[in-house]
């Protein structure tokens, strides 16, 4: 027998935050966004190479504001 739990009826989704990978949180966009890196600062490049700046790595899901 399917019990309203199991059919996810009267359920509330899990946060956002329980999203732990990008594509998890992507999946929810409507409601939650991504929390990025700005840049990646790689110093094992050597000095020449300082940042990689314009999308860095995933940090965490949050709510929408």
């Amino acid at each position: 027998m399917l019990t309203a739990a199991v059919l996810g009826l009267g359920c509330e989704p899990p946060p956002c935050e329980a999203a732990t990978t990008m594509c998890g949180c992507f999946q929810r966009r409507d409601e939650c966004v991504m929390v990025t890196d700005s840049c990646w600062c790689p110093d094992e490049c050597g000095v020449d190479v300082k940042c990689f700046c314009g999308g860095g790595a995933f940090l965490r899901c949050e709510a929408r504001p």
